[in-house]
């Protein structure tokens, strides 16, 4: 998306005519208008996406690294973001006992010795 961006164009999000918003507050003041205009509730901001975002993306499985990948965070902001938006629940932490318990199975086998076909 991005490389099909005119090479002039030097903002991402822009008016209908193509150029940057005037204030700092006008994008928020569009989105504002669409969400009343669309019946969305007002305790919801544009913000609440990231939240909603991170959270669905753990959920399904994604580790930080991948985070890091698709949100263009760096490794600190991602674990900053992580603990400030992903909403953990009981499945989430249920998971981690499987994962340790996996890891420590796969542990076990590869310090096990090896036993040749005599059982030695």
């Amino acid at each position: 998306m991005i490389d099909a961006l005119p090479a002039a164009q030097h903002h991402i999000v822009v008016r209908d005519d193509g150029q940057p918003f005037k204030t700092a507050n006008a994008l928020g003041a569009l989105i504002h208008h669409w969400r009343d205009e669309i019946g969305i509730r007002k305790e919801l901001h544009f913000y609440d996406c990231r939240s909603t975002a991170v959270t669905r993306l753990v959920r399904a499985g994604c580790n930080i690294g991948e985070l890091v990948g698709h949100m263009g965070w760096s490794l600190a902001y991602a674990a900053q973001m992580l603990s400030r938006y992903a909403a953990i629940d009981p499945d989430m932490t249920d998971g981690i006992l499987d994962k340790v318990l996996s890891a420590e199975l796969r542990r076990a086998a590869l310090a096990a010795p090896v036993q040749n076909e005599d059982g030695e």
